[in-house]
């Protein structure tokens, strides 16, 4: 039977409810109050009382009564729970016939090592309140919109409160407590019968991040929701996470004997069934690069942990192409490190099916785990974290006095282009799809390989990448009809140089500046990708995300029309026009010359 992990709530104050006579109880306590009630306010974290937690359910089980005598004594259920402390063994019977406490009844004073003695006892009175074959009757909170849980009109006794659901993403980490009702309050010298408490959880959902450059003077990198990138870039993550802390419930070692591990065999079976894996679902455009890294900081030392020992590392692939990554931890061996935190670094790389434009190159973690090692139940699937990579593109056509090439009077394909970063020729690969892809030579080491075994760029090199044999080129030809499509581009301004145009045509006379800007709407990356002419831009529709459309057009006549939505612009004059002008004044000069001489 599984068990709460936690903290013992400092209010417990089982021992100041016991009484040695009915006068001594009637003296203090109201006899007309019969009941009282319980608050909880779930907070995050003990430090930080702004944000509480939603979504959980609290169960009180009660373990003793008031009796007509005035003394608390343990239900039936109960009675029998023991726990051996030193040398001695202590049922909750025994505990509450304990009559070793102050001579003050009135101000519930406790002197008797009960307190260290019920905390201990608390795993067993668990096992017991939730066993599956005997459960026991129980009261369960009613939560209200601001993480408040209430009990109401509790019957006078002493309470388990356990945490029976708990909030997605979180573990348990609230400890089961005890709690009287009422209880004495020093302060004000009154006994209390509306109790409040705050347990709290500590969350174990993943944090993920692109881990981005360290700023100058700083010492920690940037780390990203989203960037951009080109393909063939490398792109580094970071996911953190706290290990579950399960208390009591699960110790971090094999110590002694316990009511919930009475042998070594039974803990070690317990551990070994206990489920902790990271999940990342990466889409198709990215590659994982097989180079995972696992750190748990233990109290700020760092402690790598070791595949195939500690965990083990899967990849699969979905229904949708997306690579599946797997992380399964051997938890035996990372029981010890129970509430630290646990940090994982690896990286994928672009590849050439990255989706171009806004809706971005998308992976998304999450965290499976064992919500408390003695519940049988499912296990826990956190909300999952995701970050997204984003690469940019055009798509231009080819036009021939300002009609489409038709592949056989006119064949596109022996214009060339070149695109230019910076002043530096970019590379490319190219299938017979006729789409060039941004090439990077890491895309050759995994999963590409190159046939002469080279991964450096050069003019013809095939390469094979994912089962289909490419082209390394710098040359960008259009299809026979005109098309020509560039993918993979990172933000930057980019120069598109028409190099060579068919016979019979001129090509461009000024290059075309292509601009990929990192735009965002609502904090989020959208791009738009503008081009332009010598001063005049192309495109600069808002609807214009993630790819450039645009037409060049040749002509015969010596001039080149470049075209965005059907309509011309002309980008130089006719150089026929610049010469007749010259003619036109060097005449004017002759005459006047003509004329002064006369």
């Amino acid at each position: 039977m599984k068990k709460f992990a936690a903290i013992f709530i400092s209010m417990l104050l089982v021992g100041a409810m016991m009484f040695s006579t009915v006068a001594s109880a009637a003296s203090v306590l109201d006899p007309t109050k019969t009941t009282g009630t319980l608050t909880l306010t779930k907070y995050e974290s003990d430090s930080d009382k702004s944000k509480a937690v939603t979504g959980a359910e609290f169960t009180a089980y009660q373990v003793a009564q008031l009796t007509s005598d005035g003394t608390f004594k343990a239900l039936d259920a109960y009675k029998d729970v023991s726990v051996t402390v030193g040398e001695t063994a202590w049922t909750l019977d025994k505990l509450m016939q304990q009559d070793d406490y102050s001579t003050d009844k009135t101000t519930g004073g406790l002197t008797f090592t009960s307190t260290d003695i019920f905390e201990k006892m608390i795993p067993a009175l668990q096992a017991v309140a939730q066993n599956e074959t005997a459960p026991q009757t129980g009261l369960t909170s009613t939560e209200n919109p601001a993480g408040t849980y209430t009990f109401g009109d509790m019957p006078i006794g002493v309470y388990l409160v356990a945490e029976t659901k708990v909030p997605k993403g979180y573990t348990v980490v609230s400890q089961s407590f005890l709690v009287s009702i009422p209880e004495w309050d020093e302060t004000t010298k009154t006994w209390n019968y509306d109790i409040t408490a705050s347990p709290k959880d500590a969350p174990v959902s993943p944090d993920k991040a692109i881990v981005g450059p360290t700023a100058e003077g700083e010492t920690n990198p940037t780390l990203l929701d989203e960037d951009t990138v080109a393909i063939g870039d490398n792109v580094p993550y970071q996911v953190t996470a706290n290990l579950p802390f399960y208390g009591d419930s699960l110790p971090t070692s094999w110590t002694e004997a316990t009511v919930l591990y009475p042998t070594q065999e039974k803990f070690d079976t317990t551990v070994a069934g206990i489920k902790y894996a990271l999940t990342d679902t990466m889409s198709k455009g990215l590659t994982f690069n097989n180079d995972l890294a696992v750190v748990i900081d233990n109290g700020g030392t760092p402690v790598t942990l070791t595949k195939d020992t500690d965990y083990t590392l899967t990849t699969t692939t979905d229904a949708s192409d997306n690579t599946v990554i797997t992380v399964d931890f051997k938890w035996a061996n990372i029981n010890q490190y129970q509430g630290k935190k646990i940090k994982f670094t690896y990286s994928a790389t672009v590849n050439e099916d990255a989706v171009v434009g806004p809706n971005g190159n998308k992976n998304s973690v999450k965290i499976t785990y064992d919500n408390d090692p003695q519940v049988e139940s499912d296990d826990v699937d956190t909300e999952p974290d995701e970050t997204t990579v984003y690469t940019y593109g055009m798509d231009l056509t080819k036009t021939f006095n300002g009609a489409a090439a038709d592949g056989t009077d006119i064949d596109a394909s022996g214009v060339e282009f070149s695109l230019s970063n910076g002043g530096e020729k970019l590379w490319f690969i190219t299938s017979e799809s006729g789409k060039y892809i941004a090439y990077d030579a890491k895309m050759t080491d995994n999963p590409a390989t190159a046939d002469d075994e080279s991964t450096e760029p050069a003019e013809g090199t095939k390469v094979t990448i994912d089962g289909v044999k490419y082209t390394i080129t710098q040359a960008l030809n259009p299809t026979k009809t005109g098309s020509l499509a560039v993918d993979g581009l990172d933000v930057g301004t980019y120069t598109l140089v028409e190099e060579n145009s068919i016979e019979g045509f001129s090509k461009l006379a000024s290059d075309v500046t292509i601009v990929v800007s990192e735009e965002k709407t609502d904090g989020k990356i959208t791009g738009k990708v503008i081009a332009t002419v010598g001063d005049t831009t192309l495109n600069v529709s808002e609807t214009n995300l993630g790819k450039f459309l645009f037409t060049v057009n040749n002509v015969s006549k010596q001039f080149d029309l470049p075209l965005t939505g059907g309509t011309g612009l002309l980008l130089f004059t006719i150089g026929g026009g610049i010469v007749m002008a010259v003619a036109i004044i060097i005449f004017s000069q002759l005459r006047k010359k003509k004329a002064t001489d006369k």
